[in-house]
């Protein structure tokens, strides 16, 4: 069978299904249509594939997935196996009681006349007694009061409602698609196999991580050359009061050495002979750049601490009224731990004073704000105390007359209704004597 699937000129990226009946394996393959614009010593088939397929007695539906993509190649995509098959699903089905038995049973349980009244008949009326009819003693007495009337009859019982729904479940039969995938396999197709292009990736991940160690290599060679040159320029420049005569002259020859040896035999070396080199360098000029830094650090770190320190003692010895709730004890931590560390900084700068630039410092900065940390976890919790807060007089006592007044206007004013201020009473007249 032959099929036309993508005519010239169609659009791609594009799929495409076709279903066939099969019962055994079988083989698909894609050619070109019969065109004179294809030279006939150019063969014209793209590929042939093959569906692997149990072999059975019935034919069964296999669906094609042909399509072509973005490049406007095309394949046999897939394959998949489609079969009928029966499965039993639950079905719940409720089953409800019927309300009339429910409500024959009921009345039957309420006495003969409520079951009688479930069947339609009226109850008979009870004959009266034959003591009654006599006058016997039972009867009560003309001029004394109504007999009781008798105790009414229980309530009919209301009309059963339906029981709850009980579910059940009910197995049924249903039909439903099982999707098989089948293997797919390519032969005779243009270009290269599956393995060819693995092959293929692995040896550019190869030449990948070649290049990546390549300029790794060259830039480690690139920071021991630069490193060469910057450290033998400030030996003799910036870093020279930091550095005795003779090691200078020792590191300069090791630094002259070193460039000597990466332009012969160290041209083509590792990565790692050029780290280890670096390194070897390193652990001589470090330490005079260390000194260095630090050196011109230390000015500014002395300066904030003596700062500080000088703020604290200040605030021990105050006698302003913000700072008049500072406890005795308070303003004595505040002098102690300020006062040991003014005395510890002008002791260490009085040792690195005698000390030259080259020598290793006794007091560094790092020193200086560890003493600072120090003395701000001390200090400073006491110098954010807040004044204690002043007690409010307690309000005056009013009269009982008053306060019941102001509570009427109160009310008044939130009822929003007008409410006339109570009258003051009446002083009482003075009397006056009329001279006769």
């Amino acid at each position: 069978m032959v099929t036309i699937f993508l005519s010239p000129c169609s659009p791609f990226p594009s799929k495409k299904a076709i279903t066939l009946l099969k019962s055994e394996a079988f083989k698909v393959e894609l050619v070109y249509q019969q065109d004179e614009a294809i030279p006939k010593v150019f063969s014209r088939t793209l590929g042939t594939y093959s569906v692997q397929l149990p072999r059975t007695d019935d034919k069964r539906k296999v669906k094609l997935i042909i399509g072509m993509n973005l490049h406007g190649l095309a394949s046999v995509e897939s394959a998949m196996l489609h079969e009928d098959e029966e499965y039993d699903e639950p079905v719940p089905v409720q089953k409800i009681v019927e309300p009339a038995a429910a409500t024959v049973d009921t009345a039957a349980a309420n006495g003969p006349a409520a079951a009688a009244a479930a069947d339609g008949e009226a109850p008979m009326e009870a004959e009266p007694s034959v003591e009654s009819a006599a006058g016997g003693d039972s009867a009560a007495p003309e001029d004394g009061p109504a007999p009781m009337e008798a105790e009414a009859a229980p309530a009919a019982q209301p009309a059963a409602q339906p029981a709850a729904a009980q579910p059940q479940v009910v197995m049924e039969k249903k039909k439903r698609i099982k999707k098989t995938p089948l293997t797919v396999a390519a032969s005779q197709v243009a270009g290269r196999s599956q393995q060819q292009i693995n092959e293929l990736f692995e040896k550019e991940g190869q030449m990948q991580s070649a290049d990546k160690l390549q300029e790794d290599t060259n830039e480690a060679k690139n920071t021991l050359e630069a490193y060469i040159y910057d450290l033998r320029n400030k030996l003799y420049e910036g870093l020279g009061p930091y550095v005795q005569e003779t090691e200078r002259e020792a590191l300069s020859a090791q630094l002259s050495a070193m460039e000597d040896w990466l332009y012969d035999e160290g041209e083509d070396e590792t990565k790692s002979t050029y780290v280890n080199k670096l390194e070897e360098l390193r652990a001589k000029g470090d330490p005079i750049e260390a000194r260095a830094a630090d050196d011109a650090a230390r000015p500014a770190a002395i300066e904030e601490l003596q700062s500080i320190v000088n703020q604290y003692l200040q605030l021990a010895d105050s006698s302003l009224p913000a700072h008049a709730h500072f406890e005795g004890s308070d303003r004595e931590t505040l002098r102690r731990e300020a006062g040991a560390a003014l005395e510890w900084l002008n002791e260490k700068v009085a040792l690195q004073a005698q000390l030259h630039k080259y020598d290793q410092p006794m007091l560094t900065t790092a020193d200086i704000h560890k003493k600072r940390d120090v003395v701000e976890r001390v200090c400073k919790p006491i110098a954010s105390k807040p004044p204690p807060k002043k007690e409010q007089p307690a309000p005056a006592a009013q009269p009982a007359g008053q306060a019941a007044s102001a509570a009427e206007a109160q009310q008044g004013a939130a009822a929003g209704g007008d409410v006339a201020a109570p009258m003051e009473e009446e002083a009482p007249a003075a009397e006056t004597s009329m001279e006769q």
